[in-house]
């Protein structure tokens, strides 16, 4: 498991758009545009809720947010547009000013109806209404002049949305995703309109336009974030470790950026804690430090004051580096004076670290590399070296000594439900962080939502802690997601094995595979793996592959990027789903592809899903051949 990398302006919205229209190569780029934008937000659980369908009054605040008015107006302004939307209802300006631009209508008999779900066709005339189109502009009646120039526009783009259903959030974040890079009537890129940059080739470059308005880094020294912030953080986008959070808060010693015009705050909480062991290219004057064996680049001036020869950190302390954005160290204190209370999974053997103190004098240390439960892999400096891949740890600060302690077992069992979850009696708490790790030590970082509905036996939770409220603060799983597994394509599977048991002819085999679009072949001796051609879950040891299981296949009669159905059931689809297409004919050969290029009609899919674990029963692969 890899660390987060700490660059999160390049993950969320790093996607190129062109000035006719772009399609999201996958939801995960459309989903953190939009929500950087401000256009869809979360529940308190960070969920979207893609899956639910859009008011009427939920999509005149998207309309706005997406608009020149988007930072003029506000909740519930004390005026009422329309006898059913009163000054009191949140989104009582929101649908003012849509009505106002006449982007939206009311009724003939003075209402609103902001309850009511919006229909592909109103959204589809309200959208072209933004970028400048009326009816006289378009051939034809409505809505089917509307509908063809949406599509002219490319605005349905990475989905398919059908007159007369109401829309989805998914479906509304494709579009307004869309809209950004649409032409509007004057032959304009929408998104410049509202103040965004345009390079060289016509696009709009988000992560740039971000980059150059970012303020930070800043330590957190004191809970007023006021004191850091310019404006109110309760409204503002905010990522924690590179995730979308819900939580409007910061810990001390966190590092704060933030972006005004987005209003976007980026906090990280990644720390390693070690032995100050070495400084490069000296204490003078160092620009990396050696802290737990490994190096590190000093990233302010701040930093490099405090571990040089004229600072207040000298080889042989122990101390805590503060990561920045960029992965550099925007700070150093003394370990003791953070406070540590952190759950894990080892994810390595500890090792040992040797430095020097000067002269002819050295000092050995161990080193252990901790998963913890909010997703950032922090290294300890321990005094011995029996903690192993796998271990479960508790981390703590007391009289100002580092421990790493292994755990036993705290089992629960129970349902997990979507409302006032809860597992074994006790309630997930708001700000939960649960880490689901595998038998080898791998581990991912898992949210309530997807865990909703799951089973959870005792054998599957290996740790728990409980905040003062006796809700679960920190869950560490055991093999319940199976999404820190590798899956892929077994094309061939050849096995020789002995006609009869009295024969000492020894069991070969010769398996093809594709894995995330990079193919290989495993050959073993003495061994043979019970697995045929088809979709399969991959384990590995050390990059080794050492076990593969089939999954189970159906055939789906229509796909999307949340789920996919096959006869009555409803399955549903993995982030990671790996889609390829496959040739005809007798030599079959496999190619990656996106899941809007084959969810066309024209293609016979084949759904892969596993069958092994309580919170699985997720579709990972997909195969297309074309009718």
């Amino acid at each position: 498991m890899k660390k987060i990398i700490a660059v999160i302006i390049c993950l969320c919205l790093a996607a190129s758009m062109s000035t006719q229209a772009y399609a999201a190569t996958d939801y995960k780029t459309a989903e953190q545009t939009v929500i950087a934008l401000g256009i869809i937000t979360g529940d308190r659980s960070g969920n979207l809720n893609l899956s639910n369908s859009v008011t009427r009054a939920e999509f005149a605040k998207m309309l706005v947010s997406a608009s020149v008015y988007r930072d003029t107006v506000e909740d519930s302004s004390g005026f009422s547009p329309f006898k059913d939307v009163k000054y009191s209802h949140w989104a009582s300006d929101y649908i003012k000013t849509a009505v106002d631009e006449k982007w939206m209508l009311g009724y003939s008999d003075g209402t609103f109806r902001p309850d009511n779900t919006i229909t592909f066709e109103e959204a589809a005339s309200a959208v072209l209404k933004i970028l400048g189109y009326e009816s006289s502009d378009l051939k034809g009646t409505y809505p089917g002049a509307q509908i063809s120039k949406f599509k002219a526009l490319k605005l349905n783009s990475g989905i398919m949305p059908v007159q007369g259903r109401a829309l989805t959030r998914n479906e509304c974040m494709f579009i307004f995703y869309n809209l950004m890079g649409a032409t509007d009537k004057n032959g304009s890129v929408y998104g410049t309109t509202l103040g965004y940059s345009v390079n060289s080739n016509g696009e709009i470059d988000y992560s740039d336009l971000l980059k150059e308005d970012i303020e930070g880094p800043y330590v957190v020294k004191d809970n007023n974030l006021s004191l850091i912030l310019p404006f109110d953080i309760s409204d503002a986008s905010v990522y924690y470790n590179g995730k979308i959070s819900t939580d409007k808060s910061a810990d001390l010693y966190d590092v704060i950026y933030y972006n005004s015009n987005a209003r976007t705050v980026w906090i990280y909480s990644e720390r390693i804690f070690g032995t100050y062991t070495d400084a490069s290219p000296g204490t003078f004057a160092p620009d990396t430090i050696t802290v737990a064996g490994n190096s590190y680049s000093l990233g302010t001036s701040a930093a490099k004051l405090k571990v040089s020869s004229a600072g207040e950190f000298s080889i042989g302390d122990t101390v805590a580096l503060l990561i920045g954005m960029d992965g550099e160290i925007v700070d150093v204190v003394g370990s003791s004076d953070i406070d540590v209370a952190d759950y894990g999974v080892v994810v390595s053997d500890s090792r040992l670290s040797t430095y020097s103190l000067g002269g002819s004098s050295t000092k050995a240390d161990y080193v252990v590399s901790v998963a913890c439960t909010d997703g950032v892999v922090r290294e300890y400096t321990v005094t011995n070296n029996y903690y192993k891949k796998g271990n479960i740890v508790t981390v703590s600060n007391a009289k100002g000594k580092l421990t790493v302690t292994k755990t036993g077992t705290r089992s629960l069992s129970g349902t997990i439900s979507s409302t006032g979850a809860k597992l074994g009696g006790y309630v997930l708490a708001d700000d939960i962080k649960i880490l689901d790790v595998a038998d080898d030590g791998e581990w991912s970082v898992v949210y309530p939502s997807r865990l909703y509905g799951a089973k959870i036996q005792s054998e599957n939770v290996s740790y728990y802690v409980l905040n003062e409220n006796k809700e679960i603060s920190h869950l560490i799983l055991n093999d319940v997601t199976g999404d820190m597994y590798s899956y892929g394509l077994i094309t061939e599977a050849e096995k020789s094995e002995a006609a009869s048991l009295s024969e000492e002819q020894p069991m070969n085999g010769t398996y093809k595979y594709i894995v995330n679009d990079v193919s290989g072949v495993l050959t073993t001796t003495n061994k043979i793996y019970n697995i045929s051609k088809g979709a399969a879950i991959f384990y590995y040891t050390d990059g080794q592959i050492t076990g593969m299981r089939n999954l189970s296949g159906i055939t789906l009669d229509e796909v999307s990027v949340l789920s996919a159905s096959s006869g009555n059931r409803i399955y549903k689809v993995s982030e990671n789903v790996q889609v390829y297409l496959r040739s005809s004919g007798t030599s079959s050969e496999y190619s990656l592809t996106e899941l809007s290029a084959i969810n066309t009609g024209s293609y016979t899919l084949t759904g892969y899903y596993d069958t092994l674990y309580p919170a699985g029963g997720h579709i990972r692969v997909i195969v297309a051949v074309e009718k």
